[in-house]
């Protein structure tokens, strides 16, 4: 198996920090849209979005290649957190169990109420496609394609700042945007585009920060709620420092670091644990009652860390104690369900065979 670079690792690591902050802060939420709270809120969204599109760029970057074991542990597992997630939040809440709430968090990827790992399985299952169509293009026709796609999924939805209810997608978190998003990576390990001046990146990117908080308070104070369209995942202001932060750590020198990477291979269990922040909440910080506090943002970056241990430690002992029989389970899953799809590929091979002579 290849070792994957410890540097994207490192990225990954920090992307889902990011997000883990930009989930936190909307529990300080206030109604009050220039209020202490809100204007973190706001500072914490022209970041936190950042760090879903590293993922997906990363994603595209390395290639998704489809195997069936993997797909199913991503479906095991996405179930299993769910479920997980569902019942520790009914415990500290005193909320009685719902026969139905728990069947549709055990069935949460076919009834589509993960948006990220319902867009990243479906870009599983057509990667290979995916990546035969980009091998065919040559760079000037690639690239023009990147532009058009760019101008629909990106800048056209935030200069009209219209997120949701479009034919396309809802504010980027849509099949159609990390479509897009994977297809730029790919672009990127194609052709190894190279940082030649990071000071220049930095500084564009801090502008754009400095560009999305002032569009976005400017937007709250004349619509009088609180906006914060142009740092929502399809923004380009979020896109290019996407880019920025992806491109800067893609052209570092290749390392390898095992502790690096065995923190990193559970940031997707992170992720998936990330709606048992509440019950954290409940019990540590209570963000909910710190509105209009002057030290919120400490507050939040204090629970992002308790929860981003909490929810590491207990995807290792899952890892420890659950491995060997998930691993059983898994392969003995893919087997029986390849074993299916042989017999009916004998069995169509057979059929046309036959109809040879009629």
């Amino acid at each position: 198996m290849k070792i994957r670079d410890s540097n994207l690792e490192i990225l990954r690591i920090i992307s889902i920090f990011l997000i883990l902050m930009l989930h936190t802060a909307a529990l300080s939420k206030s109604e009050d849209i220039f209020s202490i709270n809100a204007i973190v809120t706001r500072v914490i969204s022209s970041f936190g979005n950042v760090g879903v599109t590293c993922f997906i760029l990363i994603s595209g970057y390395f290639g998704i290649k489809f195997k069936l074991d993997r797909f199913l542990y991503l479906v095991y597992l996405t179930s299993f957190y769910s479920l997980i997630v569902y019942l520790t939040n009914s415990f500290f809440y005193n909320h009685p169990l719902s026969y139905k709430l728990i069947l549709e968090n055990l069935f949460i990827v076919p009834l589509y109420k993960n948006w990220f790992i319902t867009c990243y399985l479906i870009v599983f299952l057509i990667s290979e496609y995916i990546d035969i169509f980009c091998s065919c293009l040559d760079r000037k026709t690639f690239r023009n394609l990147l532009i058009v796609l760019t101008v629909l999924f990106s800048f056209i939805p935030t200069i009209f700042n219209n997120p949701y209810y479009t034919v396309l997608y809802g504010g980027g978190k849509c099949l159609s945007y990390f479509l897009f998003l994977y297809i730029v990576g790919r672009y990127i390990q194609k052709y190894s585009i190279e940082v030649k001046n990071i000071k220049r990146l930095i500084l564009i990117f801090t502008g754009n920060i400095v560009t999305m908080n002032v569009l976005n308070n400017v937007a709250s104070y004349f619509l009088k709620k609180n906006i914060v369209i142009y740092s929502m995942d399809c923004s380009p202001f979020i896109l290019v420092n996407a880019l920025i932060l992806f491109l800067i750590f893609s052209n570092r020198k290749s390392y390898h670091s095992r502790i690096i990477n065995y923190f990193s291979s559970s940031v997707v269990a992170v992720y998936l644990l990330d709606g048992a922040r509440l019950s954290i909440d409940k019990w540590t910080v209570n963000l909910g009652s710190l509105k209009g506090s002057e030290i919120t943002i400490w507050y939040i970056i204090l629970e992002v860390i308790i929860a981003f241990v909490i929810f590491m430690f207990f995807d290792k002992l899952r890892v420890y104690f659950l491995a060997k029989l998930e691993f059983l389970i898994i392969n003995n899953v893919s087997r029986i369900i390849l074993g299916i799809q042989q017999k009916l590929k004998l069995y169509n091979d057979k059929l046309l065979n036959s109809n040879k002579y009629l």
